[in-house]
């Protein structure tokens, strides 16, 4: 799952300018706003089977 993950120090640095900028949630990656923004429109129940498919779990 983590495998494509991104470099924690590119996350570390745009959640701290975040931060500084009074930001209080950010999503980082093209794939994780995707799913943000995707899980707003779906049922939760149908969002968690995603997440625990894509989380590699049965």
């Amino acid at each position: 799952m983590f495998s494509r993950a991104m470099a924690v120090d590119i996350v570390a640095k745009k959640g701290y300018k975040a931060m500084m900028r009074g930001k209080r949630v950010i999503v980082t990656g093209v794939l994780n706003k995707a799913g943000a923004l995707g899980a707003k429109f779906v049922p939760r129940s149908l969002a968690a089977k995603i997440a625990k498919y894509v989380a590699g779990e049965k």
